[in-house]
């Protein structure tokens, strides 16, 4: 499967068809990765998916609040 050109409307799909979703952000995650991580947990389960989101190192000690609590 390509990611190129996949519009918005079909990662939704795809997204309502899942019933789980794993999300991983990068390595030493900054706030960036944390928050777009946390908006899209947010959107896929409001979509009805169980979510679990990982990453591999822990963010710095001011960014933990963007951390979900499992």
């Amino acid at each position: 499967m390509s990611f190129d050109n996949i519009t918005l409307e079909e990662i939704v799909k795809k997204l309502k068809d899942a019933r789980r979703v794993l999300i991983v952000c990068h390595t030493n995650p900054d706030g960036d990765a944390l928050g777009s991580s946390a908006a899209l947990a947010l959107t896929a389960e409001a979509l009805g998916c169980e979510v679990k989101v990982v990453s591999p190192d822990k963010p710095a000690p001011r960014l933990e609040f963007l951390l979900r609590e499992e």
